[in-house]
This record gives C-alpha cells, sequence and structure tokens, in this order.
C-alpha cells in the first residue's frame, strides 16, 4: 500500500493513472492530520508534494524519520516546480528520491517500484541478519550476567546494585551526549557498550578471600588493601580473555571499568593513582555511580544516606574524586539517579512506597495499569516501580496501540506519555475519553510540556500531569485526589 498527500490535482491525476494498472493500491490523505492517524496498516511508501508556500509537510516528514514504525519506509518527494532552497531543506530529513513534475506515467512508476523493490530486498536482508544478531546480543548479555553474577554472589550486601550501578551509568552518559560533550567516544553504540560491560566493575571480587570480602564489620588497614586488589585481579583475568579476541570494543571497556572505577580524579585513587584524564571516561562514569550507590545503601557497617545527603557528598567531592564535568552532569539529572535506586531497590518489603498505592493495589481499588509511552526504557523503569507494589502493568509504544488495548481491555489506570509519533498523548487521551467516557482515569506524563495547563487537561479529559522522572509520591497525591472526588471518601 502506498499513501499520497498531494494537494496538486493535475499531479494526483497523474500519479493514479501511474498507479491504476499496477499491484499497488494506494490511499490519498487530504492532510497530515490523516497522513498518521487515519492509516489502518503500516504503508510500504509514502509519496508526498512538497508545497513552496507551505512547509508543514517538512514536520511531517521529520516526525515520520523520528518514528520507530515509519522510519524505514521510503519517502518520495514530488515537486511541481524546481527550487534548490527546498530541495536543500528536503534532502535534510532523509527522503528516498524526489520526483519533478509533469514526468512520465511510465517514469513515476518506474522509479516507485525500483525503490520498493531495494526496500523489501533490504527488509528481507535485516531481517534475517537481525536474527542472528539478536541471537548473539542474547548469548553475549546472559554470559555477561552470569559472570557479574558471580561477584555478587561472593558479596551478599550488593543485591540490585548491578542494575542500578548500570542504569546510572547509561543515564549519565546519555546526558553527556544530548549536551554535545565527548563526541567521539560518547556515541549510541558506545553507550550501549558500555552499559554492557558496567556489570562486570567488581569481578575481580571472586578472587578475594571470603574472611575478607564477607567480613561483617570494618576492614583492617591490612585487609583494605588486599580488598583494593579486586581491581588488579578484574583486570587481569579481563585482559587474558581480550588477548584472545583482538580489538573488541566491550572487552576494552570492560577491563577499564574493572581496572579503573576506584581512581579518583585528583591522582589519590587506586590500583594505579591516575589523574584526570588518564582515567578512561567509563572509570570516572562509574566512579560516580558506584559512590552514589554505596552513599544510598545500607551497610553492616553503616545505614543508608538519603539521597540528598549522597548529591550533598558528591557535590562536595567536584575536583578531587570525581570529574568535575561529571559532577555538574549528575546535578543535572540527579532525580533520574533517585528514580533508578526506588526502582531497584534492595528491600522487598512496601516500606520505602507510599502508604496509599500499596493500599490500592492491595484491595483492588486500582489494578491493572497501561503505560503508553515510545521510549522502552521509561517504561520498563516505570513498569518496574509500580509492579513491585502489586499492580498489574499492561504496555503500548504510542497512542494508536494505546487505544487498541483499551478496546481490548478495561484498565483501572492510563498513563499516556506526551512526546509520541503517530499520535501524541493529548491526541490520545481525547480519543480515549471519547470511547471509554469522562470517568476515564488518565494522567498525562511528560519531559518537556511544562506550559500544559489545567484548562487544557480538563479539555481533553485528563485528570492530571506528571513530570518526568515519576515521582510516585506524586502520582498518589494525583490518584487519591481524583478518587475522593468520585467517591468522597479514599
Amino acid at each position: 500500500m502506498i499513501v499520497l498527500r498531494i494537494n496538486h490535482n493535475d499531479i494526483l491525476e497523474q500519479l493514479s493513472l501511474a498507479l491504476e494498472h499496477s499491484d499497488y493500491t494506494y490511499i490519498q490523505t487530504k492532510s497530515l492530520v490523516e497522513l498518521f492517524h487515519n492509516i489502518n496498516s503500516i504503508p510500504e511508501m509514502y509519496i508526498i508534494e512538497a508545497e513552496i508556500d507551505d512547509d508543514s509537510y517538512l514536520k511531517a516528514i521529520e516526525l515520520l524519520r523520528k518514528s520507530k514504525v515509519n522510519f524505514e519506509i521510503p519517502i518520495v518527494i514530488i515537486m511541481a516546480k524546481y527550487d534548490p532552497t527546498l530541495v536543500e531543506e528536503i534532502m535534510k530529513l532523509d527522503v528516498d528520491d524526489i520526483l519533478y513534475f509533469p514526468a512520465s506515467k511510465a517514469l513515476m512508476l518506474k522509479r516507485i517500484k525500483n525503490l520498493l523493490a531495494f526496500y523489501h530486498s533490504k527488509e528481507a536482508y535485516l531481517s534475517l541478519a537481525n536474527i542472528s544478531l539478536k541471537e548473539i546480543q542474547d548469548v553475549q548479555t546472559v554470559m555477561i550476567e552470569s559472570l557479574a553474577t558471580l561477584a555478587e554472589y561472593r558479596d551478599p550486601e550488593t543485591g540490585e546494585h548491578i542494575k542500578r550501578t548500570q542504569n546510572y551509568v547509561k543515564a549519565l552518559a546519555q546526558h553527556l551526549m544530548k549536551k554535545g560533550l565527548y563526541k567521539k567516544e560518547l556515541t549510541e553504540r558506545n553507550i550501549e557498550l558500555i552499559y554492557l560491560s558496567v556489570p562486570l566493575h567488581d569481578i575481580g571480587k571472586v578472587g578475594i578471600p571470603d574472611d575478607v570480602l564477607l567480613k561483617p564489620g570494618k576492614l583492617t588497614p591490612e585487609e583494605f588493601e588486599l580488598m583494593k586488589t579486586h581491581t588488579v585481579l578484574g583486570h587481569d583475568a579481563l585482559l587474558r580473555t581480550g588477548s584472545k579476541i583482538k580489538d573488541n570494543a566491550f572487552l576494552k571497556y570492560a577491563d577499564d571499568v574493572a581496572y579503573t572505577h576506584q581512581e579518583k580524579f585528583d591522582g589519590s585513587g587506586y590500583p594505579r593513582g591516575l589523574k584526570g584524564k588518564e582515567i578512561p571516561l567509563i572509570g570516572r562514569l562509574m566512579a560516580v555511580a558506584d559512590v552514589y550507590d554505596a552513599l544510598i545503601s545500607k551497610r553492616v557497617y553503616k545505614e543508608a544516606y538519603s539521597h540528598e545527603k549522597a548529591v550533598n557528598i558528591i557535590k562536595a567531592s567536584k575536583g578531587s574524586h570525581f570529574d568535575p564535568v561529571l559532577v555538574d552532569a549528575f546535578l543535572e539529572i540527579e532525580n533520574t539517579f533517585k528514580n533508578i535506586a526506588h526502582t531497584y531497590q534492595d528491600t522487598k518489603s512496601h516500606q520505602h512506597y507510599p502508604d496509599l498505592l500499596v493500599k490500592y493495589a492491595r484491595e483492588g481499588i486500582i489494578k491493572d495499569i497501561l503505560l503508553v509511552d515510545d521510549s522502552r526504557i521509561i517504561r520498563t523503569i516505570l513498569k518496574n516501580q509500580l509492579q513491585r507494589i502489586g499492580f498489574l502493568i499492561d504496555e503500548a509504544e504510542d497512542g494508536k496501540q494505546g487505544l487498541k488495548k483499551i478496546k481490548e481491555k478495561h484498565y483501572d489506570l492510563i498513563l499516556s506519555d506526551v512526546e509520541m509519533p503517530i499520535m501524541n498523548g493529548f491526541e490520545f487521551t481525547q480519543k480515549a475519553v471519547k470511547y471509554l467516557g469522562p470517568e476515564a482515569l488518565i494522567i498525562i506524563m511528560t519531559a518537556t510540556a511544562y506550559d500544559a495547563s489545567e484548562e487544557l487537561l480538563d479539555s481533553i479529559g485528563a485528570k492530571g500531569l506528571l513530570f518526568k522522572p515519576v515521582d510516585l509520591t506524586r502520582l498518589e497525591d494525583k490518584l487519591s485526589k481524583f478518587l475522593a472526588s468520585k467517591d468522597g471518601e479514599l
């Protein structure tokens, strides 16, 4: 199926004639809204007319390229008049071809056929390649987790330490990348390799004797010196492994994080006393993550510090223990660290969760929740938090999938992101309320829509707004107010 967004009647007629006796079916959409919302299946191609006096279609192309569903589907532009400035703007958006009108029917059809043939052959190849790649990645991930768990089993205090630090490091690296820092080092691929390698930072602990590693109290100076050798033991093990696989980026990151995560920016760390940028970036990232997690975690020799106290300690160590640039970035996303810590906390009890949320889940006042968000990471973090309380969670990648879900099942609560391709959260909420009725409990989540007023929320039928990262106490507040207004009592 080909989707046409053409306003010029002569172009539409010519295209229709070209496609009439072909094997292709097509849909003509009259507006950009229809381009996204009134298509029932994923098309094989988009053909969009470029209009010199209206550039709104450029935003449509940009959104298509950002969409997880549409980003690889061929986009062909038709221009009624050549305009070099416009062509330059269009090509920045990664379109696949430009046709100039007038053109013969045979030429248009041939160009369309060639592009679709290439698209389908590429799709088939990637499908086979992705199966093989996914299998390799799955095996690699399981092996990494198994190796990392060896260290965790030896040190029962660590609990979910591996998952927490892994996510801290990734969040910090992604934030630095968005700020345009460390451009050569922090690519999306490298960040994923860093994320995968972090669980091996303490692999050297498998070589520390039990009477030191498992000692229920403060270590003597001699025992601490022995404990410090876990960085060297980890380095030696990974170095031997790396010598059998030349130029493996993952193993290089794993070696760096195991060997250097206890180094300090001022050179007072161990095992080598590296200073400043002599310490690999992954080691500097891990230092922040590891110390933050140690501070907020309970140990046999100390109670857990509050998030605020941990933040102040890291802030005070800027330039001494930690890279100043990384401390500044950490302070900008400290709530993300707090959110990750809460998601992967060690305790299995409900004592750290808001009491009313626990009550709602236990008593079935709110049980089934639908999360609608195009970010898998955000869905996973929030899903883990809510499942630990006792809620049952379903997920949808976008508004369109969310609408399908609510037509198949009843949900007590729907949490929807605003910034989504295909159908944003405001549009989804309007359509969901139209289907479910005005009593539908839908709360909007956003990282950017700070200007969303109560009047706007009321007009679309939303019952509240939460800023990301979602604070569960604020969610509790929204739910308690809604239930109080609905029933007159909690």
